[in-house]
């Protein structure tokens, strides 16, 4: 029986020594902080994935408590990226490669070729970026060229870098890109950052703007459950659609049958976990805080196999996922500038109990901290008031609140103090 496996060559280089002043020898590289997250973040989604299994190369690379990774400080020349994505490709071995899958963030480069035309470039550490020295990187017409001779079935380019758009001809060029098609006559998905002229955005969250969407593409939560290719290219133009100028918006070239990326856990209760997470970011998204936070006690109770009614005890806490714990806190946390979210609260908590032994004025002080509670008026303010009017005080969302009155009570109070003790040990299980 053949094998069949699945190749994954990623690819983050920060480092250009040379590129930026070639005259002076590189003395001012054009370095780059977040190519290397990019990789590093794209090949831990595929790795995350049980059912197909990915064999994955990282460049450049270091060995890091017994596991590899991408090495930020790395060099990778012309010579290595061709030869690797040569390999990819076109491998040299009887076993036959079932998807190959080539990822890219670094410096895109392109100049202009003797008709007038522009080519690009994968840049590595050992380019210049000028004529005189005619090192560019990897040239895009020579990937294009390794694409078409591939015996591969299954290709997948995606690129994070400026001018990736010139990987393949414009929409516009119709019969270049039927010739395109009709060359790799394979399955094939290519998506690229930015524009043939533009280049590539970045986020403060340490990641090329393409690569965040494309996470986000590669999450189960924002899927059901098959990825595949397809998946994969309507998500993100959904997602980028009026969110970049369109000369900047990732383009992808889709054909062929749909190619599986990566199956995850399709059981009912993963697929509506799934589903409320998504509608979660969405309500986190719109500063709708009322219905987040309904939200996040319905996943809270699921998550815990426990109908919605009555409230959450610090048994139920041990039956919840830490993932889904620590992914709620990451929503809350990253849409509000970690003001809001379970660590921000559990942090307050810690605080107070270092200075306050006795339990019920340490829950006084900490509903006032978090400003559900008003001092001068010895009122516990009402559930609704808090999520329909939020202030910027941190710790004062996700509010805790399963009275019948809708008021919050010190009963309350005290799950912040066991959800405190189950992200400990969340923590430590990550480690």
């Amino acid at each position: 029986m053949t094998n069949i496996k699945r190749e994954a060559l990623i690819v983050g280089i920060n480092k250009y020594p040379m590129l930026g002043n070639p005259s002076r020898g590189g003395n001012n590289p054009e370095n780059l902080e977040n190519p290397a997250r990019d990789a590093e973040a794209i090949a831990q989604r595929l790795e995350s994935d049980n059912n197909l299994t990915w064999n994955i190369t990282l460049m450049p690379k270091k060995r890091e408590k017994q596991k590899d990774r991408v090495d930020s400080k790395g060099l990778i020349t012309k010579n290595q990226l061709e030869s690797a994505i040569n390999q990819l490709f076109n491998p040299q071995s009887n076993i036959n490669t079932d998807v190959a899958l080539l990822f890219f963030s670094g410096h895109g480069l392109r100049k202009k070729d003797t008709s007038g035309k522009f080519e690009g470039f994968l840049a590595t550490s050992d380019t210049y970026g000028i004529p005189e020295k005619n090192n560019w990187g990897v040239s895009f017409n020579w990937l294009c060229e390794q694409l078409i001779k591939s015996p591969v079935k299954n290709k997948i380019v995606w690129l994070e870098c400026c001018y990736s758009g010139l990987l393949f001809p414009h929409p516009n060029d119709q019969n270049e890109l039927n010739k395109l098609r009709s060359g790799l006559d394979s399955s094939c998905c290519l998506i690229v950052a930015s524009g043939d002229d533009a280049t590539a955005l970045a986020l403060r969250n340490g990641h090329g703007k393409f690569t965040s969407v494309l996470l986000e593409a590669l999450d189960l939560k924002y899927q059901q459950s098959l990825i595949t290719s397809d998946t994969v290219v309507n998500y993100i133009e959904q997602e980028i659609t009026n969110i970049l100028q369109r000369q900047k918006t990732p383009s992808a070239l889709n054909f062929g049958d749909e190619i599986p990326l990566w199956s995850g856990d399709a059981s009912p209760i993963k697929i509506e976990l799934n589903k409320l997470f998504k509608e979660l970011s969405d309500f986190l998204k719109d500063k709708n805080f009322s219905q987040a936070n309904k939200k996040t006690w319905e996943i809270m109770f699921k998550a815990a196999k426990k109908e919605q009614k009555g409230r959450l005890e610090e048994i139920d806490l041990e039956k919840i996922d830490c993932n889904i714990l620590l992914e709620i806190d990451k929503l809350w946390s990253d849409h509000n500038f970690g003001f809001f979210g379970f660590k921000a609260q559990k942090h307050i908590w810690e605080e107070i109990c270092n200075t306050i032994f006795d339990k019920n004025q340490a829950i006084i002080e900490f509903a006032k901290t978090v400003q559900w509670y008003e001092e001068g008026r010895r009122r516990w303010k009402n559930r609704h008031e808090i999520t329909r009017r939020p202030i910027s005080v941190k710790g004062h969302l996700p509010i805790i609140c399963f009275s019948d009155n809708n008021r919050i009570e010190k009963k309350d109070i005290l799950l912040i103090a066991a959800i405190s003790k189950r992200l400990e040990e969340c923590d430590s299980e990550n480690k």
